[in-house]
């Protein structure tokens, strides 16, 4: 192809990765940030935000990990070399793109961890894997609220079935293409970008090819993380009233909190729902689910929550159980 000929291709192309809608608009955090302005190909607007709500308030935010101190991760007894390699070659790329440092070693309430997941163990990933990210989070007035990623724990499969529902083991793009998605995911993106250059895709391929480039030792780079990076910890994406009804059960758990010996708020968004939760020094978890937090952004009048079944309880003024099981949310 003639060098004229390249470069209309591609600005055909961008022309086309820019008509692309995004769930929300990045330009004014762009505007206040210029680290994130200087990020042309970032994917940013697609992620979904987490979500808080308290008196009759509804915040969407971005939430990711402190820069002021290493990212613990721990990998399970049972990891294999090849399962080993790629994780560690995941974490470096990263590392190598963002503000961060990772360290090995056993988690205090704080850090990543992964785990790698064989079919007959059940309960595991739908797909490849699957990530939750918590963030530690308070309600404050401002641009930005107090919160920051404090856990995450990754699920890897081992195998694919085929239409046989035999197990066919992961190729090498295939795992180190899911250990960099899913370290995405830990990393604070939530949902999955609708196009761009990315491992934040949904597209499987993409991932794989990723993977695959990785594992050759290829340089790799993100600008969509990047620019997640680029804004603080906690930056909201909107702000807006709600109904007070809809914060109720919220605002009593909010208030109940420190006789209850609760700590929290936390965080998670996934792809179907939010969640938002407290929980005892037992491990009691006190937690109301948000459902479709992407349509938030689009109509924040569809917010509203649903407790758990210990927190109906709670909320019905039977005692809180110690401990009670975490009810999983989104995953």
């Amino acid at each position: 192809m003639s060098r004229g000929r390249a470069a209309l291709a591609s600005a055909t192309l961008l022309a086309v990765a820019a008509c692309v809608p995004t769930n929300w608009d990045t330009a004014p955090l762009a505007g206040a940030h210029p680290a994130l302005a200087g990020l042309e190909a970032h994917r940013l607007g697609d992620t979904t935000p987490y979500v808080i709500a308290a008196r009759g308030e509804l915040v969407l935010f971005l939430c990711r990990w402190s820069a002021d101190r290493p990212v613990p991760v721990s990998l399970p007894a049972d990891v294999t070399d090849e399962e080993r390699d790629a994780v560690q070659s995941a974490l470096r790329a990263w590392q190598q793109v963002l503000p961060l440092e990772f360290e090995p070693g056993e988690l205090d309430g704080y850090g990543i961890e992964i785990r790698f997941v064989d079919f007959e163990e059940g309960g595991g990933p739908i797909g490849a894997g699957d990530t939750v990210a918590d963030c530690d989070v308070s309600m404050a007035p401002g641009a930005a609220l107090p919160a920051e990623l404090v856990f995450a724990s990754i699920h890897l499969r081992r195998a694919a079935l085929d239409f046989r529902g035999n197990e066919i083991p992961h190729d090498e793009g295939e795992l180190y293409g899911s250990a960099l998605h899913e370290l995405g995911h830990a990393l604070g993106y939530q949902g999955h970008a609708h196009a761009g250059a990315t491992v934040m895709v949904r597209s499987i391929d993409s991932v794989r090819r990723a993977g695959r480039r990785l594992a050759r030792g290829e340089s790799f780079g993100d600008e969509t993380l990047r620019a997640l990076y680029a804004v603080p910890s906690g930056t909201v994406v909107w702000r807006g009233a709600v109904p007070e009804r809809r914060t109720a059960d919220l605002d009593r758990i909010f208030d109940s909190a420190g006789h209850l010996g609760l700590a929290g708020p936390r965080a998670r968004v996934g792809d179907v729902a939010a969640r938002i939760s407290w929980r005892s020094a037992g491990g009691a978890v006190v937690s109301f689910l948000v459902p479709d937090p992407e349509e938030l952004l689009h109509d924040p009048e569809t917010f509203g929550v649903l407790p758990s079944s210990a927190t109906m309880r709670l909320l019905r003024g039977a005692p809180l159980e110690e401990p009670e099981p975490d009810e999983s949310g989104p995953d």
